[in-house]
Formats: C-alpha cells, structure tokens, sequence
C-alpha cells in the first residue's frame, strides 16, 4: 500500500489538508505558497475560499463539486458559507485529515471566534490540528 504525504498525489477525491486564515489576501499567499509547494506532486488540487461573493451564485460551487480538492485554504467566512449552502461540501469537510488555523491571533481577534464551534461540528472526531501565528 502506497503511503502519501501531504503534499502527495491522493488515492482519493477529498479534502485533507483544510487551512483557515483571518483574511483573503492571507489566504491568497498561503494558496500561492501551497501550490509552489506541490508543483512536483501530479494531481495535487489546492482551492482557495475568500469571501466577496454569494457562494450559491458563484462559480466555486460547481468548482468544487467537479474538481475535488486535496487542499482547502479558506477565510472563516466563507468556510460557513460553504457549510451553510453547499451540503457536498459539509461531506468533503467530514473527512479532512489535518487543520491549520494560521495567524491564531489575528483570527481570534478579527472573528471573535464565533466560527471555530460552527465549523468543528462538521470536523472529523480525529484530526490534527496546527495553531500559528
């Protein structure tokens, strides 16, 4: 059996790594980083959700419906808007493998950590988490 790292080609179409950051242009270098990082890796997907638009009238609805991704980087807001309108997406979430909240503080200051229980409801019981800052 093939062991995969994270940043590796999946076995399967889902989430395992989910990134959540305080801010889109945050979540934008993070993405970009991601990506750099996993250019050498075939078939590695890494989507980034920021806020801006309504999710049921944009285009990542479908985007992540028929592109699956291996990475998700994502602001807290939008994270809930996907929860709340894209019931695929509360599946995709239930088997992420490891979280990374990066700049732990200026999350905690700029949300007030109302997210955090919303989104753990649709977290896997096991998973690893990563604080940053």
């Amino acid at each position: 059996m093939a062991r995969h790292t994270p940043f590796s080609a999946p076995e399967h179409d889902e989430i395992r790594i989910l990134i959540v950051t305080p801010t889109a242009a945050r979540a934008f270098q993070v993405a970009e980083k991601a990506r750099a990082l996993a250019a050498d890796k075939t078939g590695v997907r890494i989507h980034c959700l920021v806020g801006g638009k309504n999710p049921v009238r944009s285009n990542e609805r479908p985007m992540i419906a028929a592109r699956r991704a291996d990475i998700v980087v994502a602001t807290p807001g939008r994270l809930l808007d996907h929860l709340i309108f894209n019931p695929s997406f509360k599946d995709e979430l239930s088997k992420v493998r490891s979280i990374v909240y990066d700049s732990v503080d200026e999350l905690q200051e700029r949300q007030a950590n109302e997210w955090l229980p919303a989104i753990q409801t649709f977290l896997p019981s096991r998973h690893s988490i990563l604080r940053i800052n």
